[in-house]
């Protein structure tokens, strides 16, 4: 998918990968992350949570997180997975959603000391002074 991607995005300096490790080697560090709705989507969120802790960015932004929620499927119109008319035949799809333990992920951003909890109760922005 991102090598069909970066083919035909090359045009608009759009660049896209295929694992967090080849993105931050290209990006040579992270400042900011912002995992936005993305994460109870991945069949494994605390690692993947993890991955982006490893980066040391100086700030990392989870919205949308579907704490202690069970597995389960959900369903939508394509038509809504994106701006703009769909630009196929309208169908009903069906994404796995997995449950994110809250505890595992706060432990697996342990190094952030400065834990900011937003307004919002499933956002959370960690900032991490050692970052450099």
């Amino acid at each position: 998918m991102a090598t069909y991607c970066n083919y035909n995005s090359h045009m608009l300096g759009l660049c896209w990968f295929d694992s967090i490790a080849r993105a931050t080697n290209w990006l040579n560090g992270v400042d900011l992350v912002i995992c936005n709705g993305a994460l109870q989507y991945v069949s494994d969120p605390i690692a993947i949570a993890s991955e982006l802790a490893a980066l040391n960015a100086r700030e990392l932004l989870y919205q949308r997180l579907r704490f202690d929620q069970p597995n389960d499927i959900e369903s939508s119109w394509l038509s809504d997975h994106g701006p703009g008319p769909a630009w196929g035949p309208e169908a009903i799809v069906h994404v796995q959603r997995t449950r994110v333990d809250r505890d595992a992920f706060f432990m697996a951003h342990s190094a952030y000391h400065d834990i900011q909890h937003t307004s919002t109760p499933n956002q959370v922005l960690f900032q991490c002074p050692t970052s450099t």
